[in-house]
């Protein structure tokens, strides 16, 4: 019996042991071929109610042999979502629009305030802090990827994200206020 009994043990033990390792090489085959693409420290900057345009900062590291290139963002809480760069050219900020952002094999691409960023654009409503956003980000191999972003207070809670270049965020009713602002407004992000 005790004969019987050991040999049972032994092929559960080899058997579970065997489960083990295949589960360990199958979740990660899956994470690297997979899409492979992880989303980190998303957060998007609290705004004014009215805001036409709000920013979005998130970390995205590819954990793939292979490079990838992000070709558009999409998210049902915004019209539309563009990729942009601050430049600083003879000491002023401005944006240029980047149709697509490339992310080197095992590496990341960090979009920050004064770099690389999401523009958000109209808002469906108002968001405030604590709030979460869900953004489908798209490839041009295909493959798209899911990542979700928690609204925030600007550092200090009184820093301001102005975009004046964007028409959407200029109002008709106080032109001269507005202006005047821009005037006044140290670019920084």
């Amino acid at each position: 019996m005790k004969l019987n009994r050991t040999k049972s043990l032994g092929r559960i033990n080899i058997t579970f042991f065997t489960s083990l390792v295949l589960c360990f090489f199958a979740v990660n085959i899956g994470a690297h071929t997979g899409g492979g693409i992880v989303v980190k420290d998303a957060w998007v900057r609290e705004a004014p109610p009215n805001a036409k345009v709000l920013a979005a900062y998130m970390t995205i590291e590819n954990h793939t042999g292979t490079d990838k290139v992000l070709t558009g963002v999409t998210s049902s809480s915004f019209d539309r979502i563009e990729i942009h760069q601050t430049l600083n050219r003879d000491g002023m900020a401005s944006m240029e629009q980047q149709k697509e952002l490339g992310i080197a094999a095992e590496n990341s691409v960090k979009l920050e305030p004064g770099g690389l960023h999401l523009m958000l654009f109209n808002p469906g409503a108002a968001l405030k802090a604590g709030d979460s956003i869900t953004f489908s980000l798209k490839f041009a191999d295909g493959g798209a990827s899911v990542a979700s972003a928690i609204v925030k207070k600007a550092a200090g809670g009184s820093e301001h994200h102005h975009h004046p270049e964007h028409d959407e965020h200029k109002t008709q009713e106080q032109p001269e206020k507005q202006n005047k602002h821009d005037e006044n407004h140290q670019h920084s992000h």
